[in-house]
């Protein structure tokens, strides 16, 4: 999904110029959420909303050109990665600390392009 989103993003913002380009920030984790008369509630929604709002992936995505930037929880990269589902060359930890929330999240940058930044800027200290 990740790479099919930063194709239409790249394509989308070719013709934009900096002010008006779009960027995004992904994060993905998995658990059982609940319902109730105001929505979807759980911890894995919690632990969810951190990963996206963590200062140290802010600063990583920042610190690039890329489109798209898609945080993954440590359960989930676990998961895929001993499932042979991912490539896990292609994912860097970074600490998260965010409120309460304590955890290591996995990066994963879209490949550079001509016009994009090296990703490999967003991969120094925490």
């Amino acid at each position: 999904m990740a790479h099919h989103l930063t194709a239409l993003l790249r394509r989308s913002n070719r013709l934009t110029n900096e002010l008006s380009r779009f960027r995004l920030r992904m994060a993905v984790h998995s658990g059982d959420v609940e319902r109730d008369e105001h929505g979807v509630l759980g911890q894995p929604l919690t632990h969810l909303y951190r990963l996206l709002e963590a200062p140290a992936f802010k600063r990583r995505l920042a610190a690039t050109s890329a489109d798209l930037g898609m945080l993954i929880s440590q359960q989930l990269y676990q998961h895929a990665s001993a499932t042979g589902r991912i490539n896990t060359a292609t994912y860097h930890p970074i600490s998260v600390r965010h409120k309460e929330t304590r955890a290591c999240g996995y990066l994963w940058l879209p490949p550079p392009t001509a016009q994009h930044t090296d990703p490999s800027l967003a991969f120094g200290p925490n």
